[in-house]
């Protein structure tokens, strides 16, 4: 059985990763098209929106990640009889 802990370590790290690739993408998307003047980091445009887009996808994918993870199966498993377990097969 998994802890808690390592339930949401996994949720953060997988929720970062998706959010990272959100992020970026959208990021890269505005700059490219609104924002060519913008100016973050000696980075311009697209790559600079690209950035900040991944920081703020990780920091809130991965909180997303944790708080679903948390969440998930806090209900406890009721135990089936015999008759139901074939139902769920």
């Amino acid at each position: 059985m998994i802890n808690r802990a390592t339930k949401a370590s996994i949720g953060f790290v997988i929720g970062a990763f998706i959010g990272i690739l959100m992020g970026f993408h959208t990021g890269t998307n505005l700059g490219g098209n609104y924002f060519a003047d913008f100016i973050f980091h000696g980075l311009r445009g697209y790559e600079a929106t690209g950035f900040i887009g991944a920081i703020l996808g990780a920091l809130l994918g991965g909180t997303c990640g944790l708080v679903i993870s948390l969440t998930i199966g806090l209900e406890k498993v009721k135990k089936h009889d015999s008759s139901q377990f074939f139902i769920f097969m």
